[in-house]
């Protein structure tokens, strides 16, 4: 590393006007700066152009500069801003390196090597692998990387480069080293050779002129402990490079004896959270469609697995992911929204759902589910997804939409610790606005319904709770007859028909009846729970707003079945359906009525929680075969005079 007090010297000199100092000292910088550029940016012929943009601007900006001491980040952070502005302004992608590039980056690095272990190391495959991991990061992860472990600035230091607050420069730096783990594993590379890993990169694109001891990574810059460190911090470049070679060789020579690399995901069944950030689309009137909205950092929680409730935490952050804006909280017990510029915190009836309409998806969709979707309503164009092979989860993404944040790569973090953050205290002086109805301050409420289908009248009670904490205690339940058909009951107990004497004809697996339905507590807007209900059934739909922008309908129109339409009617604001109209033969055939009560007082009698029948667990469960909403439509579920046998072959043929 360059002598940090003569650079001082020489920088007091060259503000002074000494030309000779001037010189000295950017002949004595070039090569740092340009090893920081080619690190981010991985193209040789663009660190050379911003390079010399970066030693111009140090040379015309530096009788302006008064703190010596602090050149350094000082000169990075000239360099960073060259970077950024290179991408917003060119609005191309992220330039790669390619083949040749890895060829002349070895050729020229081996024709100076002596070390035996060092030129084994520097093989194009193994230079090509970690170069490969390497461009795999997204631009600030190889900056934040190459200032602590290359340049070994302070997380002070990187903060003043990177232009954000020193916290932030820690989790760069953290989330930088695990993203560049998961890029070893898949290039056949253990998890633990990050710190052997990061040395050869630095060798590989050292300046020409750079000592040794200059590439060399320690330990305690990326807190990874080694057992190859043994009497010293700092671990010579030549024996990191024979550890990943005997690594790599390992694995390309006898894959079959190599350890498995570890998935980006667990199993479905084991994730209990996930953590991501992505670019949002301003879908604004005003908005233009190659600007990015904001960096939205978005946390899940699962406590009960992926087919259980969601608790959701969303940060917004401006496009760079420099400044906090914005923030949503979604979890056990209430619906919270920042606002930033007012330093309010609003208690909200709703859940999140997208102002463009679009569903909310998750990365926990299967890859049908997401094609399925995609067909309905189109994918998001510019943005390639990457699946991990074992689990089939979403493991990355790569966004090229926006020429203010472009190639923005989203890693999508499975079972992480503290995977969701609860800010309850957000600004502590902020002002709390509860925007709540009545329904919404209890958690839970009744709801009666009507109607009609045909000439038979609809009537039903029901129990729904709005969030997780209270679903325990408040369990969502409904009960439903149209005309004199049998009562279709839906509880935690399971879900059945039954006579009028009470008997049960078929039985369901619990929720069958409440599907396609609002489940405010399962952590979805109405808007969302219904529309990825008829996904998992392969059900068309369309979306619109209503004029009033309060409130959005969706129409299920299901194909291979009878020309049948089903009609929602959404209050967006409230989170809940108003009503559910059917079209048969592009007729109206009838429609569901929704009443959610305010208040409660005095009608429990009214709402007699169901009572699972003693010969139910007897009756063989069964699953429908379409949505039951449709099936109600085509008077599918009208077995009040079949036999309980007759009606279990008409409901499941």
């Amino acid at each position: 590393m360059v002598d940090q007090d003569a650079i001082c010297e020489l920088v007091v000199q060259a503000r002074a006007g000494h030309e000779q100092a001037m010189d000295t000292l950017a002949h004595r910088v070039e090569g740092r700066v340009c090893a920081y550029i080619y690190r981010v940016t991985l193209d040789s012929d663009l660190t050379q152009d911003l390079s010399q943009e970066v030693m111009l601007t140090m040379v015309r900006s530096l009788s302006h500069f008064n703190h010596p001491d602090r050149f350094w980040p000082w000169l990075y952070r000239i360099a960073q801003s060259k970077i950024q502005q290179h991408f917003r302004t060119k609005q191309r992608r992220l330039a790669r390196a390619n083949d040749e590039t890895l060829r002349e980056i070895a050729a020229e690095n081996e024709a100076g090597l002596h070390d035996h272990g060092l030129r084994e190391a520097m093989r194009r495959e193994t230079v090509a692998k970690v170069l490969t991991a390497m461009r795999q990061l997204a631009e600030q992860y190889r900056a934040v990387l190459s200032l602590r472990c290359f340049d070994q600035l302070s997380y002070a230091d990187i903060a003043l480069t990177m232009d954000c607050s020193e916290v932030r420069a820690r989790v760069l730096f953290y989330r930088a080293k695990e993203a560049l783990k998961k890029q070893l594993t898949r290039q056949g590379i253990g998890k633990g050779m990050l710190v052997a890993c990061l040395g050869l990169f630095g060798k590989v694109t050292a300046p020409a002129d750079a000592a040794e001891g200059a590439t060399a990574v320690t330990a305690a810059s990326t807190h990874v402990a080694l057992s190859t460190v043994v009497a010293a911090n700092t671990i010579p470049i030549a024996a990191l490079v024979a550890t990943v070679a005997i690594a790599v060789g390992l694995s390309v020579s006898n894959p079959a004896s190599a350890p498995p690399a570890d998935a980006t995901a667990p199993p479905p069944r084991q994730i209990r959270n996930l953590h991501f950030t992505t670019q949002l689309q301003n879908t604004g009137p005003e908005a233009e469609n190659s600007l990015t909205k904001g960096a939205y950092e978005q946390w899940f929680q699962f406590p009960e697995g992926l087919d259980g409730p969601m608790l959701f935490r969303m940060q917004r952050w401006n496009a760079d992911q420099t400044e906090r804006l914005c923030a949503w909280l979604q979890d056990a017990q209430t619906n919270c929204y920042f606002s930033s510029g007012e330093n309010k915190i609003y208690l909200n009836n709703y859940r999140v759902f997208w102002s463009s309409l679009r569903v909310r998806r998750l990365p926990t969709d299967d890859a049908a589910f997401t094609e399925f979707l995609d067909h309905v309503e189109g994918d998001l164009g510019d943005v390639v997804y990457t699946r991990d092979a074992e689990t089939g989860m979403l493991a990355s993404a790569l966004d090229y939409r926006f020429i203010d944040a472009y190639a923005f790569r989203t890693e999508f973090e499975y079972n992480v610790p503290d995977a969701m953050p609860c800010e309850a205290n957000w600004h502590a002086d902020a002002v709390r606005v509860d925007e709540r109805d009545a329904m919404h301050k209890r958690g839970w409420t009744y709801l009666r319904l009507s109607g009609r289908i045909g000439n038979r009248a609809i009537t039903g009670t029901g129990r729904i709770p709005f969030f997780y904490a209270l679903a325990q205690g408040h369990p969502a339940w409904l009960r439903l007859r149209i005309g004199d058909d049998p009562e279709l009951v839906d509880c935690s107990d399971g879900a059945w028909t039954c006579s009028a004497n009470g008997n049960p004809i078929a039985t369901y697996p619990s929720g069958t009846f409440l599907e396609g339905l609002a489940r405010p507590w399962m952590g979805m807007h109405t808007l969302d729970t219904v529309r990825r209900d008829a996904v998992r059934r392969r059900i068309r739909f369309t979306t619109a707003p209503l004029d009033d922008q309060a409130r959005a309908t969706v129409t299920l129109r299901p194909e291979g079945l009878q020309l049948t339409s089903l009609t929602y009617t959404i209050d967006t604001e409230t989170d809940v359906i108003e009503r559910i109209e059917f079209e048969i033969n592009y007729q109206p055939a009838g429609e569901m009525v929704f009443t959610w009560l305010q208040d409660i007082p005095g009608v429990e009698q009214d709402f007699p929680a169901p009572q699972a029948p003693s010969a139910l667990p007897t009756v063989q469960k069964q699953t429908l075969e379409a949505l039951w909403l449709i099936l109600l439509a085509q008077n599918e579920l009208g077995v009040a005079r079949a036999s309980p046998r007759q009606a279990r072959g008409r409901l499941c043929p």
